[in-house]
């Protein structure tokens, strides 16, 4: 089965008022690209990482998007979509619950330090900002797609994990791509 007949059948098993409904997200978490580059240039952020996990941040997430940033002298952007994702993971609402834990306790950080072993950002390095959009499962090309997005936000580096919006099995029991294609095909498109 295709993934537009997985998201099509998902999709009308919500019913008529799926359409209609809203989904309650804090609107101040929620930039436009617009928006985004203006903070940033507010910030005097020349370079941004953005980071996005269709799953609660965790200790090693913290850790990967900590050391890109200081390899490249740059500063985060926590920047999950918080729409419709793959059945099965854990819905937007318990995420941003968890992002924003996270976040209030960066904030904590300017007026005490902390080690760099807590699961703090270092004071001023990041900020959260909301992408309502649903998840088409794509891999390799919605990845693309991703990183386009990111670069509209005025995103200079955008971390592309293992299995990128991936669909995960299909019928036949095989994975249609394998978990480092997403990153491969985007280091090809642009470094070779």
């Amino acid at each position: 089965m295709s993934n537009f007949a997985v998201s099509l059948r998902i999709l009308l098993s919500l019913g008529q008022g799926v359409l209609k409904c809203c989904i309650s997200l804090p609107s101040s978490s929620i930039d436009t690209p617009a928006e985004t580059r203006a903070l940033f240039n507010k910030l005097h952020w020349s370079k941004v990482v953005a980071f996005q996990t269709r799953n609660p941040m965790h200790r090693a997430h913290r850790e990967l998007t900590v050391r890109a940033a200081r390899q490249l002298g740059a500063n985060i952007v926590i920047h999950p979509v918080v729409g419709m994702t793959k059945p099965g993971d854990i819905d937007h609402f318990t995420r941003v619950r968890v992002y924003q834990a996270i976040m209030n306790r960066y904030a904590q950080t300017i007026t005490f330090v902390l080690s760099d072993e807590n699961r703090s950002y270092p004071s001023g390095m990041a900020v959260l900002s909301l992408l309502p959009l649903a998840m088409r499962m794509g891999g390799p090309r919605e990845a693309l797609w991703h990183a386009l997005i990111r670069k509209n936000h005025g995103i200079t580096h955008f971390i592309v994990g293992r299995d990128h919006a991936g669909p995960g099995k299909l019928s036949t029991g095989k994975d249609p791509y394998g978990p480092y294609d997403a990153q491969v095909s985007l280091f090809c498109l642009f470094y070779l």
